[in-house]
């Protein structure tokens, strides 16, 4: 389970007198491009991957996907994230409100179905780091940097 942010930083355009650099690094080293051969149009940035939390799955099908479970990929508003989060955070404030609002649901490598320290650990580091995207999307708006977000899964 994936959720990746992708920045738009489309690097040509079809006037010819406008010209565009997209620099990347990976531990310190240039990642090459093609110059003027290749049209970068976003970079992916993997935010978060979580591994059989069966729940936040099972709010994505339901609330992004429109129930259908299929391993695609789906574009993630920033409200939704943060009505997630808003559940995440409601939830570990009242754990009597698991099986309510962010319920475990059964499947294939879909992990255990009991509201117990792994559960509780998952919606802690997904409220943490859609508290941190927020902030993130806030502050690239001031810059008018444009970016989205997707949620996929494979199972």
């Amino acid at each position: 389970m994936y959720l990746t942010r992708k920045h738009n930083v489309r690097n040509w355009s079809h006037r010819e007198d406008k010209q565009y650099t997209v620099t990347a690094e990976c531990n310190g080293n240039a990642i090459p491009f093609l110059g003027s051969i290749g049209k970068i149009t976003s970079i992916n940035e993997e935010v978060m991957c979580w591994r059989k939390a069966n729940a936040i799955h099972g709010w994505f099908v339901e609330n992004v996907q429109d129930n259908n479970d299929d391993c695609g990929v789906y574009e993630v508003t920033l409200a939704q994230l943060q009505e997630l989060r808003h559940l995440c955070i409601e939830v570990l404030h009242d754990r009597t409100k698991a099986e309510q609002l962010l319920p475990c649901v059964q499947g294939c490598f879909f992990g255990g179905t009991e509201y117990d320290e792994y559960y509780f650990e998952d919606l802690e580091n997904t409220a943490m780091v859609i508290n941190k995207l927020v902030l993130e999307a806030i502050a690239a708006k001031a810059k008018e940097h444009s970016m989205w977000y997707e949620y996929s899964s494979s199972w």
